[in-house]
């Protein structure tokens, strides 16, 4: 028992926060309301640690399966009735005979345990794949297996990016234990067990507006009331001439997929030959056709009229202009 104790007080003891000081509320929080020790931020979390502080957090986990046993984990190993907890909770799975106590749990890996132990509800009424590819520049790369779970824990208004980069999810990275307290936290004030703490502020965007003059067939970034930048684009042909207004960014996508609006076929990701090429910016819909900025895999098109009513841009400009915009940015198309 006392080695037990050594190890938990270890753990937790406080260090120096290099990056993670906008965890600091939530960490403060758990501590208020949980009893925990104060959490280094910045340190990754092995599956062991993680199991303590869940037992922690939700003080009684519920059981769903029977006990395991793993060859990586028998009494008295100072976590065993903490992962042997979180196992029959349906938080953690092992991998065979193996449950692996010391591996670092990645941000992907945390946020499917949560949504599976906690059985968050699916909202089977809501294209999951489609709201994450919409909420997230890496959206479209949430694996089949993961996308129930983590469209579960968005409906629950749980944040799971960071402010340094709010629309990235960054699965694979591993999630620091100042992360981990954000999420513990939010699941807890989504049951309504701890206050609610506001979302950091995140960053504005660095591009507020786009100026789009259709005549000119150019686009302007402007940062503020400063101008940024201005790009060719090709403007959309008659009859499928671009809306005309005031709109925000509503959709961006990396690696966007592209339907045929006539026959249906669709040309993935990646293929040379996708019109929307790497990157899609989205502003105008009326429900069943859209208008945004992408690439184009046919460069002589940037600077006419040719397009169904898009905004073509060279590859190498729409990159540069898709990591600037956010859905706060403002696109003012005129003639």
């Amino acid at each position: 028992m006392k080695k037990f104790l050594f190890v938990i007080l270890l753990f937790l003891l406080p260090l120096p926060s290099r990056s993670a000081t906008w965890t600091r509320p939530y960490i403060d929080g758990l501590v208020q309301h949980r009893r925990l020790k104060p959490l280094p931020p910045d340190q990754p979390i092995s599956r062991a640690e993680y199991a303590i502080l869940l037992e922690q957090a939700f003080l009684i986990l519920p059981k769903v399966r029977q006990s395991k046993e793993f060859t990586d984990l028998k009494p008295p190993h100072w976590s065993y009735r903490p992962l042997t907890n979180a196992y029959e909770g349906g938080f953690l799975s092992g991998d065979g005979a193996h449950i692996y106590p010391d591996r670092p749990l990645t941000r992907l890996e945390v946020m499917v345990s949560l949504a599976n132990g906690l059985q968050l509800p699916i909202d089977s009424q809501t294209d999951r794949r489609h709201l994450l590819k919409s909420r997230f520049s890496d959206g479209d790369r949430v694996p089949p297996y993961a996308v129930d779970a983590l469209s579960a824990l968005l409906k629950q208004n749980i944040w799971l990016t960071t402010p340094a980069h709010p629309d990235q999810l960054d699965l694979q990275r591993p999630i620091s234990k100042g992360e981990l307290a954000v999420l513990l936290y939010e699941v807890l004030a989504a049951q309504k067990q701890v206050p609610p703490i506001p979302p950091p502020q995140a960053p504005l965007p660095q591009v507020t507006k786009l100026e789009v003059s259709l005549s000119e067939r150019r686009v302007t970034a402007f940062k503020g009331s400063s101008k940024y930048k201005t790009y060719p684009i090709a403007v959309g042909r008659q009859g499928w001439e671009t809306p005309k207004g005031t709109f925000k960014v509503k959709q961006r996508f990396a690696r966007p997929d592209w339907k045929n609006p006539f026959t249906g076929d669709v040309i993935k990701a990646g293929d040379p030959a996708n019109p929307l090429g790497q990157y899609w910016i989205g502003f105008w819909t009326n429900g069943k056709d859209w208008s945004g900025f992408h690439g184009t895999p046919n460069r002589n098109s940037v600077g006419q009229a040719v397009s169904h009513g898009c905004l073509r841009m060279y590859n190498e400009d729409i990159k540069e202009l898709f990591a600037l915009v956010s859905t706060e940015t403002i696109v003012e198309v005129s003639r």
